[in-house]
């Protein structure tokens, strides 16, 4: 073989080495950009998906008193929710509650069902205050992620139920209203709007007495 044809196998050789490597890279590139599709994918999914949970804790008017709670946490609405408690809780009306079916839980909406006053369960064995709770629903990409996690009652038993609650909130602000009404309303002070701009001028109670005497001749 002479030289020439040494170096156009070569040749060949090298062209064909880098199509080789052409197509690999390309294979990567393809693999490559397929999960980033996918990635974002189930990002834009988990962003619009809602996030539905439960909780066993103390209600917010009556701190004593222990509810079934559940809240969607997600941007969007959560529609057929089932939460399924195993072993079943009964609740303040002596009703089993293995199932609790929601037809929708609006973003940011919570709801609660009473169980029972919180040291009245404590009474029970330390293996009948584990529940295995399970959630299943659906949103506007279809089914979300069910969950399935474990509640122990047991961890509940010592925590103060007398903190403050939305109810002392309610109370507090009520309070100050009352406490800070006009100081106009006190003095039978008021307003009323005259001349042509509407601007409010402010009338005492003399002047409005005054205003309704009747007018004498001088």
């Amino acid at each position: 073989m002479d030289a020439a044809a040494t170096g156009a196998l070569v040749v060949a050789a090298a062209s064909l080495l880098v199509s080789v490597l052409g197509i690999r890279y390309s294979r990567v590139q393809a693999v490559a950009a397929r999960h980033a599709v996918e990635h974002a994918e189930r990002v834009r999914r988990e962003q619009t998906q809602p996030y539905v949970f439960a909780d066993l804790r103390s209600d917010e008017h009556q701190p004593q008193l222990l509810v079934l709670l559940v809240r969607n946490q997600g941007p969007t609405v959560a529609r057929n929710v089932r939460v399924t408690v195993e072993p079943p809780l009964e609740d303040v009306r002596s009703e089993l509650v293995s199932e609790w079916f929601i037809s929708a839980i609006a973003p940011g909406a919570q709801l609660a069902r009473p169980i029972a006053v919180a040291w009245n369960l404590f009474e029970r064995a330390a293996d009948e205050l584990v529940h295995q709770v399970a959630i299943s629903g659906e949103g506007p990409d279809g089914a979300i992620e069910p969950l399935k996690y474990e509640i122990n009652l047991k961890s509940l038993e010592h925590v103060s139920a007398y903190q403050k609650t939305v109810y002392h909130a309610v109370k507090a602000l009520e309070k100050i209203a009352k406490n800070t009404e006009p100081k106009s309303q006190a003095a039978g002070l008021s307003w009323r709007p005259a001349g042509s701009d509407g601007r409010p001028v402010r009338v005492d109670g003399d002047q409005d007495r005054d205003d309704q005497r009747p007018a004498t001749n001088p």
